[in-house]
């Protein structure tokens, strides 16, 4: 019976033990499952916690460094700070090619240089060159750059590029010492926006070169000659409504005027010194304009449809240049 017992001990001691590795397996799978739910590992087992999993909906996670490319193929949404990490300093020689290592890229030199290109990035690519040395380095308008001029770059000068694949396109260039700021493209300024080189609105410095359009809001004075290339267009002012013995206040130097019938002015309110003012009726009606007061004319003017009369302020009169019957 002992010889027995003992013959059937290994089948159970098998079974025992397929029991056991069955149920290791099952802890592993367990988990296992917990940490890829739970932990995303960033390669050295020092990964981030997550709160929620990798498949569908929102996920949360705390710190990820990416060591690669990260596409995101929708919306970047970022709450806090957008923040570019340094790359080592590059150091510029004379006529050299400068080979960025990231976005923000600080650069120095031994001595005062001229670069002569930039390795070109990819369509999108963001660089912002900065002189971090007292020594000036140039960045030449030749090769892969486009750019308004050759820019010398004092320390903390900052340019920025923009690639199209091809070339590197000049965004902005801040002269940092000498506070002098060029836009490639047009700047738009949301608020308002203090230069100190103003003084008491006239600007101090010469300007210089051709400026498309415009646009003063203001008062502007000329201290030399005013040479017009094209025409000089005055802007037409609101027409005035005229009554019989009225009193009218012109807004600009082409002023219409109009009545609902026949009638005569009493007085023009006067003007500024050197001022021009041209009065003409545009409706279908007579409106005089009387020689009393400040208004200095060779007599009543009366205007019909389309008339015109042209006025010059000495400051205290208005003093008629000429008059038409149109």
């Amino acid at each position: 019976m002992n010889a027995e017992k003992k013959g059937r001990q290994p089948e159970r001691f098998s079974t025992n033990w397929i029991v056991f590795l069955l149920i290791t397996l099952v802890a592993v799978m367990v988990a296992s499952a917990v940490l890829i739910r739970g932990r995303v590992d960033g390669g050295g087992g020092s990964g981030q916690v997550m709160t929620a999993g990798i498949g569908g909906g929102t996920s949360h996670f705390s710190n990820i460094d990416i060591t690669d490319d990260l596409t995101v193929g929708d919306d970047t949404v970022i709450a806090g700070y957008l923040r570019v990490s340094a790359s080592t300093t590059f150091s510029v020689t004379s006529g050299g090619t400068i080979t960025p290592t990231g976005t923000y890229m600080p650069l120095e030199s031994a001595a005062t240089v001229g670069c002569g290109d930039i390795i070109t990035g990819t369509a999108g690519d963001r660089l912002v060159l900065i002189n971090t040395c007292s020594n000036t380095i140039t960045i030449s308008d030749t090769g892969s750059l486009k750019l308004q001029g050759n820019r010398a770059l004092g320390q903390y000068d900052v340019l920025e590029l923009w690639s199209d694949g091809t070339y590197w396109l000049e965004t902005t260039f801040v002269d940092s010492a000498g506070n002098d700021l060029t836009v490639a493209d047009d700047l738009t300024v949301a608020d308002v926006a203090t230069v100190a080189g103003l003084s008491a609105g006239y600007i101090t410095g010469t300007v210089s070169g051709t400026i498309p359009d415009w646009t003063v809001s203001d008062d502007l004075t000329v201290t030399d000659d005013a040479v017009i290339g094209g025409l000089a267009r005055i802007s037409g002012q609101t027409a005035i409504s005229c009554t019989n013995g009225g009193y009218i206040t012109p807004t600009g130097s082409y002023q219409p005027l109009e009545s609902a019938g026949n009638v005569g002015l009493s007085s023009i309110a006067t003007g500024t010194a050197g001022d021009l003012l041209v009065l003409v009726n545009t409706v279908n009606t007579t409106i005089t304009i009387t020689d009393t007061g400040t208004t200095m004319l060779g007599g009543n003017r009366a205007l019909g449809q389309y008339d015109s009369l042209l006025l010059w302020c000495d400051g205290t009169n208005w003093i008629e240049l000429s008059q038409v019957n149109n």
